[in-house]
């Protein structure tokens, strides 16, 4: 089951980047709601800051970064997801 904490991590990294202040909703489509490939960057740089997660470069495929789920699905896969939810919840 997907975690709103997850969600609401992943959302607020882009909301920034992007610097928009809603997504409507984890599979809207980010390239239509403005992102370009210098937000890409500053997105995978900001996620991998934050986050934890290593991408590998298999991962650095743009339809990877196109959606909040997309998104979460990769970084699930890379298992840095727990982590996440541990210290948000920790901090909470």
């Amino acid at each position: 089951m997907e975690s709103n904490i997850k969600f609401d991590i992943i959302t607020s990294i882009v909301s920034e980047i992007m610097n928009i202040k809603t997504i409507p909703n984890s599979d809207s489509n980010l390239i239509e709601l403005g992102l370009d490939s210098i937000m890409t960057i500053q997105l995978i740089v900001r996620l991998e800051m934050d986050l934890g997660v290593v991408f590998k470069d298999e991962d650095l495929l743009i339809e990877n970064f196109t959606s909040i789920r997309n998104i979460y699905n990769l970084i699930k896969l890379r298992g840095s997801l727990t982590t996440i939810e541990e210290e948000s919840i920790g901090e909470g």
